[in-house]
């Protein structure tokens, strides 16, 4: 049954971003034609168009996966969702997961819009834009290529991590804002608590990386240590390595699935409908 669940909310998403998803994709098309035709009016209006498009897909995305939560568990078709055969866990869950997966795919085409774009600027091929690309990461605050490919899986982690967690604190404060005497502030109680959930979150997590140190630290000599020496992690940093918080991740993976946990509950004892 969760398997239906999950292809029904990816069917229900795609639908409501496939316009600007397509949109997109015809004017990705139309700018790596302009690339190798030299139509100069062209590639003014294809750049323009794909940096508007491609950070209006992520916003529309976002908008549109949590508003498909907020209407299909507490609004119209919240009757008919909240009396399927399911429980509320796996009903929040297939949204977790779709919302994420949607939010990524608007990330990877942000990045993937920018190389082109960079490849326009400096007139060399996609593959030889994204290697000179790769010279300004320092400048991003991020550590060379050569150290940035051996950290890659673990930041890959922490920002799924970010992202799961974000999305968790968005389901709690929509389901939260729905419960009297909270529900009275409608759009305006989801932002004061997403604020406050996420503002408390993110201070306990820094306030305990403080406290235990405990990361993975990339040296340009060393490579990859697991450490728990705050001086080792600093050094880390300043000799142009490296270091990833596993702290935090354990941190927001607990809070996350605290966060997927309350809001099942809350579905299911204070708002599921009978």
């Amino acid at each position: 049954m969760f398997g239906k669940l999950i292809k029904n909310d990816f069917k229900s998403s795609a639908r409501s971003v496939s316009i600007i998803y397509f949109a997109a994709a015809i004017i990705t098309v139309a700018m790596v034609i302009s690339l190798f035709t030299g139509f100069g009016v062209g590639k003014i209006v294809c750049t323009v168009a794909l940096m508007i498009t491609c950070w209006l897909a992520l916003v529309i995305t976002i908008v549109q996966m949590f508003g498909d939560f907020r209407n299909s568990m507490f609004r119209d078709r919240g009757y008919l969702t909240n009396t399927l055969p399911v429980k509320s866990f796996a009903m929040v869950l297939s949204k977790w997961i779709v919302s994420v997966v949607w939010i990524l795919i608007s990330a990877i085409y942000i990045a993937l819009s920018y190389i082109l774009l960079y490849a326009y600027y400096t007139g060399e091929n996609g593959a030889k834009a994204f290697t000179m690309l790769l010279d300004y990461l320092p400048m991003l605050g991020l550590p060379e290529f050569d150290i940035l490919k051996k950290a890659l899986p673990f930041y890959a982690i922490k920002v799924l991590c970010w992202l799961l967690v974000n999305v968790a604190i968005v389901y709690f404060s929509v389901t939260i804002s729905n419960i009297k005497p909270l529900n009275r502030g409608k759009a305006f109680s989801i932002i004061v608590v997403f604020f406050l959930v996420f503002g408390v979150v993110n201070a306990l997590g820094h306030k305990l990386d403080e406290l235990v140190s405990f990361a993975i630290t990339v040296m340009p000599e060393t490579g990859l240590k697991l450490t728990v020496d705050r001086d080792l992690i600093s050094e880390a940093t300043i000799s142009g390595g490296c270091y990833i918080s596993l702290t935090q991740i354990y941190f927001e993976i607990i809070i996350a699935l605290a966060m997927f946990v309350a809001t099942a509950e809350l579905i299911e004892k204070k708002i599921n409908v009978d």
